[in-house]
Order: C-alpha cells, then structure tokens, then sequence
C-alpha cells in the first residue's frame, strides 16, 4: 500500500492512515465484545489481520485525485524490444478461494496473504527483496520488532502454522483447507470409530448371545440334574419304604412262624408229656395224673396228681395227693372239707379222697352253695349218717 494518499483533501498521509486504521479495530472491537470467549479471540485476531493487510485508502470516501499527465515514454531500442514489459499491480485486492491455486510469479510480490484463510500470493508488482513497497516495509519493522518474517509467510514457501510476525503470542493460522482437512479427517476418524463400535457391538451381541445360550444351557443341565436326583431320591425313599414293608411282613412271617413253632412244640411237648406220664404208675402203686402242661421261656412245666390207692381197696382207688397250695378248707352244713381251688373237687380232709364238686357263690369269695357228690361218695356218706344213727339208738 503506497503511503502517499490518492484522495483528495489536505490531512498528512500518516494521520490519514491512522484514523482509518483506528476507525477499523473499533469496529471490529465491537463486534467482538458482542462473542464470548475463544469466538470473541478469533474475531479480533481476524481484525487485527484485516487491518494490517487490506488496503487502507481504498476504504478512504474521498474522491481520488485527477490522474496526472504520463510523460511519453522514451523510445525502446532495438535491444529493449525483446524484454518483457515489467508486471504492475492487478487492481484492489478481492478475496477469492482460487487465487490459492495459482501457482507462484516471481514477477509479483512473494508475501503470502490471508485471503480468508485460503492463502493467495500478493497482486502487487515485486521490488526489492521479492516484496512489494508495503511488504517490504512491513517485513523491516517486523524484524525490527523481534519476529521472524511477514505474519503468514512466503507464498513460494512452507505455510507456518503460526503467525511469524509477533511468534510469542503463538497465535495459530486456521487455513481453510487444513480446516477442511482436520474435519475431514476427524470424520473419517469418526466413521472408522463408529464402524468399529458397530463391529465391537456385533462382537459384544454375539458374545453375550453365547453366554446367554451357555447359561440356558446350563439350567437345562442344572434342571435335569436336579429333576435326576429327585426322581432317584423318590426312588430311594420308595425303594426304602418296600424295605421297611418287606421287613415289617417278613417280622410279621416271622413271628407268626415263631408263634406258630411255639405252639407246634408245645402241643408236642403236652402230647409227649401226656403219652410219656398218662397212665404211668409211681412208687408204692401210686397213679401218675397230668393237671397241666404250660411252657415259658423254651422250658415245659407240667403239674401232676399223684393218686395213692386207698387201703383195703383196689389198686385204682384214687388216693388224691395235691399240692397243698391248691387246696383251702370250706364249711358246708356244719362239716370241714378240703376244696382243690382249680377244678373245685371237694377232698375229704383226712384220707385225700375226692367227694365231689363244690359249686361256688359268684357274688362271695369261696362260699359253697352247693356240693354235687359223687355216687359213691353219697352213699357212703348215707351209710356212715345210718351206722351212726344205730350206735346211737343201741346207745340208748
């Protein structure tokens, strides 16, 4: 940008400049206190930018002043006839995307401009240093100040990522397609990561499908099992319940066999006892009798009468020789008897010998009612009640 104003009016260049410059950064200080943060950083990191590479009197209002009158060029010489005429300046500078595709001129100005973050090599005419007058003075007072080279570079270089100008603010350029790129990128990052959360997904469904199938597989197993050992626990309990009724029958045959051998045996035994004593005659003519057999603990006992025969008699005549424990004396019309207490026979109580069978009162203990005599035995007694009854009127 020419430091020599093209507008009309009678303000210094420099004053000039400066309020517009000032007039700029207002505006766009503005506009930033309107953002917040990191938004309202950029927009004055933007403005700063702006002002420093726009064209400061192409926004003066004034009129431009009358074109002066060109001097006629002197005439070439055969041997400037072949040079190129040099490059001028391409007009205002305008923002377009494709002048970043344009490949590099040495005939123009080498300083790199923004171009709304796409990047473009400067329109004006190059002087010294492969800069026009305004990059050049620029790059002097940058490397004065400390920086490194103009703010974004040389447009036949590397882009930095960082402005060169002022490098200790580490201010970073945010180039268009470097954005574009990083998006993409990120995209493609992302897609890449939902593709392999998609693929982790599916590895995960299937897993849990496996461990589902394995854990229903397992209460089938687990059910089976437990339906396995309840049947053979009812098996088991039924098998011992058929134990415990085939042992309580065969308890059961057991001790009606036992019973039954016991009364088998003690049926031989009073059998053998009876066909062993019946009839068998003691010392002295003495008649072995069998009262009663019982059998306790495995052993027979067997009580007998022994009959003595009577003197004078036949040796048949019953002589009745009890135990004593077995006999009790009664009172029946005045006369003492003996009474077996088993069969109730009545027993004279001095020769032992049977008279009869003595009935009994239920309602009193050992009260004779009655005597039922045996036929001898009443006429004995009749004869012995007349014997007695003669003495007695001889007597008289």
């Amino acid at each position: 940008m020419s430091s020599v104003s093209p507008k009309i009016g009678r303000l210094t260049n420099e004053i000039h400049l400066e309020s517009i410059r000032n007039a700029l950064l207002a505006g766009f200080l503005k506009g930033a206190r309107a953002a917040e943060g990191e938004e309202a950083e950029m927009a004055l990191r933007a403005s700063a930018k702006f002002v420093e590479e726009s064209d400061l009197w192409s926004m003066d209002p004034r009129d431009d002043k009358a074109a002066s009158v060109k001097k006629p060029r002197a005439k070439k010489s055969p041997d400037d006839e072949d040079k190129p005429a040099p490059k001028t300046s391409s007009g205002a500078w305008v923002d377009d995307p494709e002048l970043a595709k344009k490949p590099f001129d040495p005939e123009f100005c080498n300083c790199r401009k923004w171009n709304n973050g796409y990047g473009a090599q400067c329109n004006r005419a190059a002087s010294d240093d492969g800069l026009c007058t305004m990059h050049k003075k620029q790059y002097d007072k940058i490397i004065e100040n400390g920086g490194i080279d103009l703010s974004h570079g040389r447009f036949d270089g590397e882009r930095p990522e960082k402005c060169l100008s002022k490098p200790e603010r580490e201010q970073v350029h945010k180039w268009k397609d470097m954005i574009q790129k990083k998006k993409e990128e990120k995209a493609e990052e992302k897609a890449e990561e939902k593709a392999e959360k998609v693929e982790a997904d599916k590895v995960e469904e299937m897993k849990k499908k496996e461990k589902a199938e394995k854990e229903e597989e397992m209460k089938k197993k687990e059910k089976k099992k437990e339906k396995k050992e309840k049947k053979e626990k009812k098996e088991k309990k039924k098998e011992k319940k058929e134990k415990k009724e085939t042992k309580e029958k065969k308890d059961e045959v057991a001790e009606a066999v036992e019973e039954a051998v016991e009364e088998a045996v003690e049926e031989a035994v009073e059998v053998a006892v009876e066909e062993a004593v019946e009839g068998a005659v003691g010392e002295d003519g003495e008649r072995i009798e069998i009262v009663e057999v019982e059998k306790a603990d495995g052993i027979a006992e067997v009580e007998i009468h022994h009959h003595s025969p009577r003197a004078g008699n036949d040796s048949d005549q019953e002589d009745l020789s009890l135990d004593k424990t077995n006999l009790v004396e009664i009172e029946y019309e005045g006369q003492t008897y003996m009474m077996n207490m088993r069969n109730n026979d009545v027993i004279d109580s001095d020769d032992g010998e049977k008279l009869g069978t003595a009935i009994l009162d239920d309602d009193a203990e050992l009260k004779v009612i009655d005597i039922v005599w045996d036929g001898d035995k009443t006429e004995d007694l009749s004869e012995s009640d007349s014997d007695d009854s003669d003495d007695s009127d001889d007597e008289e």
